[in-house]
C-alpha cells in the first residue's frame, strides 16, 4: 500500500487494514519524506520512490505483490509497474493521475498543499481538539456526502500527528510529482489494473482515471458517485472488494 502526498504508511483507515489483514500480509510503506523515512536529504524522483517500494517489498520477503496506490501513491505504483513489472501482480489505483501531458491538472491545489504540509518538524504531543482540527483539514477534500464522526476524525488526526511530515519532505515530493512525465510508458504495463475515481473529487478530476485506463491495456475504470478524494475512507467496501 503506497500512500499519497505528505502521508506516511500510518495514514490508512484502521478498519480497512484490519479487514485486509484477516487474509493477507499488508505492507504499508513510508514514501521518502514521510514517517520513518522523513529525514531524506537532497532531491528525489518518482522513479526513486518506485524503487523504494520495490526494495521494501523485497525486504519483506516478497518478489511480487498486489500493489495499491492512492493519490501520489498511484503515481508511484504506475512507475513501479513500468520499472519493475515482475513485482506487480495486480494494481489498484485510487484518485490518481497519469503522467503529463496526458493528465488533467489537479483542481484544488490549495487543499492538496494543506494535506502535505505538517505544522512541526519534530514529534510532540497534541491534544484531541488539535487532532480533530487536522482531520477536518484532510476531510475538506472528501465529498460533501461523506460524514466522519469524531472517532474517525480522532483516528485520522492521531495517524497524521504520530509522525508529522516535514515541510522539506512535502516540498521534495511535490518536486518529484512535477518532474514525472511520459504517459507512453504506461502502454507497456501488463498487470491487471483497476482505477477508482471519485466523481466529487475536488483535487483529481475524474477524467484522469479515464485517461489512465486508455493507456494501460485492459485496465478497468470505476467511477464512484458521492465520493471525493479520500477513496480509502469514503469507498472502503468497494476497495476491499477490488483488492
Amino acid at each position: 500500500m503506497i500512500n499519497g502526498f505528505g502521508a506516511s504508511g500510518l495514514l490508512w483507515p484502521t478498519a480497512l487494514v484490519t479487514e485486509l489483514e484477516r487474509r493477507y500480509q499488508v505492507i504499508r510503506m513510508d514514501n521518502r519524506g514521510t514517517g520513518w523515512s522523513r529525514r531524506t536529504h537532497g532531491p528525489f524522483t518518482v522513479a526513486m520512490m518506485a524503487d523504494d517500494a520495490y526494495e521494501a517489498m523485497r525486504a519483506c520477503g516478497h518478489a511480487s505483490a498486489v500493489v495499491a496506490g492512492y493519490s501520489m501513491g498511484g503515481i508511484v505504483a504506475q512507475e513501479l509497474a513500468v520499472r519493475h513489472p515482475e513485482a506487480v501482480d495486480k494494481m489498484v489505483l485510487m484518485a490518481t493521475i497519469p503522467p503529463p501531458p496526458a493528465q488533467v491538472p489537479p483542481g484544488d491545489v490549495v487543499s492538496l498543499l494543506r494535506l502535505g504540509l505538517g505544522p512541526f518538524d519534530d514529534d510532540r504531543e497534541f491534544d484531541r481538539d488539535y487532532r480533530l482540527a487536522v482531520a477536518d483539514a484532510i476531510l475538506a477534500v472528501a465529498s460533501p456526502h461523506f460524514t466522519a464522526d469524531d472517532e474517525l476524525k480522532d483516528e485520522i488526526g492521531a495517524q497524521v500527528l504520530r509522525r508529522v511530515t516535514t515541510r522539506g519532505g512535502a516540498l521534495q515530493q511535490s518536486r518529484a510529482i512535477l518532474a514525472w512525465h511520459d504517459p507512453r510508458r504506461l502502454t507497456a504495463v501488463g498487470a491487471p489494473t483497476v482505477v477508482f475515481s471519485g466523481q466529487d473529487d475536488p483535487i483529481v478530476p475524474v477524467e484522469n482515471g479515464r485517461r489512465i485506463v486508455e493507456l494501460i491495456r485492459g485496465a478497468t475504470h470505476v467511477e464512484l458517485p458521492r465520493t471525493g478524494h479520500l477513496v480509502p475512507w469514503e469507498a472502503r467496501p468497494r476497495l476491499v472488494e477490488a483488492l
